[in-house]
């Protein structure tokens, strides 16, 4: 278990601990590499002038009061960068396979040992290749639809994360309202080859 995207971390650095995982793959079952959060009572929450941190604060609307986020007085990293840098993680992650539901193929979930007792330690690695990703209850294997659906999956997550920057980095708040507000000014998605509102209908020869 590891994390990128530490205060201090160079791009170098986060090179380096996939590498490490890459090296070690044959004397790992699993891996995670997430995200650094800053939390109350850290060292780095208590002091961030040790860490390159110049600005600290909580969210309007946080009931609980528990996640805390910060500027870096450092050099920042870039989305392209932290793109890169989650592209490589997926790129990695594909050596291993997870299974979306029952969920198995995080280090410590209840699926995931009852893999272990019946296949063994290297099982999720042995199955990597193996679809990730099953149909929902009722579906009929094949079914079409009128949307690009990896298209969709791709724009929804960039929409996802364009909401989150501004609640957190400019509203500097959360709830149910600023979230409905700035997903209603999202521009809607229309069906693969359908015409669009306020548009003419291509005539038909």
């Amino acid at each position: 278990m590891c994390f990128n995207a530490f205060p201090t971390e160079t791009l170098a650095e986060a090179d380096a601990t996939l590498r490490f995982i890459r090296d070690l793959k044959k004397d790992l079952a699993l891996f995670i590499c997430g995200r650094f959060g800053l939390w109350h009572g850290s060292h780095v929450a208590l002091h961030p002038e040790q860490y390159e941190i110049r600005k600290i604060w909580q969210l309007a609307g946080d009931e609980l009061g528990s996640a805390l986020f910060y500027e870096s007085s450092g050099p920042a990293r870039s989305p392209e960068d932290q793109d890169r840098i989650d592209d490589a993680i997926d790129a990695l992650s594909q050596q291993w396979w997870l299974h979306d539901y029952p969920w198995a193929g995080s280090l410590s979930t209840a699926h995931t040992l009852l893999w272990y007792a019946r296949a063994g330690r290297d099982v999720f690695k042995e199955k990597a290749g193996m679809p990730r990703h099953m149909a929902p209850p009722g579906q009929k294997p094949g079914l079409k639809s009128r949307y690009d659906i990896r298209k969709l999956r791709r724009l929804a997550g960039a929409h996802e994360a364009g909401i989150w920057e501004e609640l957190i980095h400019g509203l500097k708040a959360v709830g149910q309202e600023p979230y409905e507000s700035l997903a209603k000014a999202l521009p809607p998605v229309y069906p693969e080859k359908t015409a669009r509102p306020g548009r003419p209908k291509p005539k038909k020869r």
